[in-house]
This record gives C-alpha cells, sequence and structure tokens, in this order.
C-alpha cells in the first residue's frame, strides 16, 4: 500500500504541472474520483513499463486520461479541479488515496481469478484431447451414487500403454470393503468375465488426496477391450456407502512405436486357448475376491 501511495501522490502532483490553477466549482464525487484515478493509475503503469511509453512520452499525460475521465461523464477541467480541490485538503485526498488503493486490489484480485479460470478452462481442454474417459470428470459419493463403482469399457487401440488416472479422496466414514482402482484387458473371443493382465491399487481411508495411475502394457494385440473400476470394492452385504470424491478422471493410449512391434504379437485363436493360460492370466468374476486379491498383479510404485 505505501509502494503504492507514493506513486500516486507524483501522479496526482503532475496533473497539477500540465494545467493552471483554476477556481473551485463543480467537483468529481469520491466515488466516481476513486474509479477515475484507478484507471489513471492503471494506464500510467501500463504507458511506463511496455513499448507504448516512446509512443507516449511526447504527449501530454492529460491526453490519454482524457478517455478514463470522459468515459465518468466529466471534463478535464472539472478533473482538474478536482484534483486541486483534494490537494488542498491532505487529509481527504488521503482518504481518496486509501480508496483508490483498494479498488486497485479489488482489480487486482478479480483480473487474477479470471486469469485462473482461464488457466483452469485451457487445461480442461487439453485433458480432454486424448482422454477415452467420455463420462464426467468429477464425482462425489454417496452424492452421486452411494455404490457407484464408474466402470469404463473401452475398444482397445493396438499395441501400447494403456493409463487410466484420478485424483482420489476416500474419506474416513467409507463403508466400503477394500475400495480401488481395478483394470484389466478382455477378448471378446473369450467369455466377458476371464480377465487378462489385471491391476489393482486400494484406496487408503484416511480422506487425503491423491492421483492414483495404474498402467498397463498391451502387446498381445487380439485384446479387444480395456476394461475396469475407478473406484471399485469387495462384495459386502448390508446397506451401506461410499463417501468418496474423484476428479480428473482420464484413460489414455500411448502406441508403441512401430520398430517395437513383432509379428508375434499377433497370436492366433488356438495360442488363447484358455487351458493353455496361466493363472495369473484367467480370473473369473465368480471366484471369491480373497483368491481373486491374491492373483491380481499390483503395480509396484
Amino acid at each position: 500500500m505505501n509502494k503504492l501511495l507514493r506513486y500516486l501522490i507524483p501522479i496526482c502532483f503532475g496533473l497539477l504541472t500540465l494545467i493552471q490553477m483554476g477556481c473551485k466549482e463543480k467537483h468529481i464525487p469520491k466515488k466516481d474520483m476513486v474509479s477515475i484515478l484507478s484507471e489513471v493509475f492503471i494506464t500510467d503503469a501500463i504507458t511506463n513499463t511496455s513499448n507504448l511509453t516512446l509512443k507516449l512520452s511526447r504527449k501530454d499525460s492529460i491526453e490519454y486520461y482524457k478517455p478514463i475521465i470522459e468515459k465518468y461523464g466529466y471534463t478535464e477541467d472539472v478533473f482538474v479541479k478536482t484534483v486541486n480541490y483534494y490537494m488542498d485538503n491532505p487529509r481527504e485526498l488521503e482518504e481518496l488515496l486509501d480508496k483508490v488503493v483498494g479498488q486497485l486490489s479489488i482489480i487486482e484480485t478479480v483480473k487474477s481469478q479470471a486469469l485462473s479460470r482461464e488457466i483452469e478452462k485451457e487445461e480442461e481442454i487439453e485433458n480432454q484431447e486424448g482422454n477415452l474417459w467420455t463420462n464426467k470428470k468429477s464425482w462425489k459419493l454417496p452424492e452421486d451414487g452411494g455404490n457407484e463403482r464408474l466402470y469404463f469399457k473401452v475398444p482397445t487401440q493396438g499395441a501400447g500403454l494403456y493409463s487410466v488416472s484420478a485424483d482420489v479422496i476416500v474419506k474416513p466414514e467409507d463403508e466400503s470393503l477394500s475400495p480401488s482402482m481395478h483394470v484389466w484387458f478382455y477378448t471378446e473371443e473369450e467369455p466377458p468375465d476371464y480377465r487378462f493382465s489385471p491391476k489393482l491399487e486400494e484406496y487408503l481411508k484416511d480422506g487425503e488426496k491423491r492421483t492414483v495411475i495404474l498402467r498397463c502394457m498391451l502387446t498381445d494385440t487380439t485384446m479387444t477391450h480395456f476394461v475396469g473400476y475407478i473406484i471399485d470394492n469387495q462384495p459386502q452385504t448390508g446397506r451401506w456407502l461410499k463417501h468418496a470424491e474423484i476428479s480428473k478422471i482420464s484413460i489414455r493410449f500411448t502406441p508403441m512405436p512401430e520398430k517395437i512391434i513383432s509379428p508375434s504379437l499377433n497370436k492366433g485363436k488356438k495360442d488363447l486357448n484358455m487351458g493353455k493360460l496361466k493363472p495369473v492370466d484367467r480370473i473369473k468374476k465368480n471366484k471369491s475376491m480373497e483368491l481373486f486379491n491374491k492373483e491380481v498383479e499390483v503395480e509396484q510404485r
């Protein structure tokens, strides 16, 4: 505030050197004077800190303050007389400048908030590009569903890295059993209750916000879908509710470089015979969750 006052006072004195002293007539009301001086300050700061300085240095300051004064319905003469009045009344001048500083602070806050919203909007647009998650990006449970699991199923796009990420908060009062993020691949050539390369990360019920990411590399291009739950849970009986917040949900695919892809990736149907698959590659939904969790390969962090 002191820096602004030191800057505003010379501006007011500088204006006096541009005109001759006149008799005291009509004055600009304090409210409008605060708005005018706020814009004068901003204009003066711009013209003294930008490339416009050279262009405007040959003009009288009053010339580029004139549009501001006229915007509020006053003339240069009335503005000058008002400035003279405040110069003759130091206490009122100090009060006026305090209000100007306050107005500038409000303007700065509003512009800062607008800039933040614009940045967030740009980030949201950027995040939407290539995001395979098409549902809404933020969820509050139980408001948006007491037992919601946020299921997704997207067609695979070839060999490469498939990743799921979200900002997750699971609150201490959450009643679900072992809440987690859970993803896997499957092929339509087999029953949909089989899961290939499953990965799981369990959430902590501590109310802390964490960015959770699961990544799955697909080399077997016979897999037709990437499937999972953003907030899964083990089955339980009775009435219960989830208490969690999930935001910034993203599902993305990064293709594998062509030179790395081997022709051997295109396996025949006989290679997908379930009798030849290892137990870790085949998991039925009707198995107990205890057995299921033992067989799930959890990504190490």
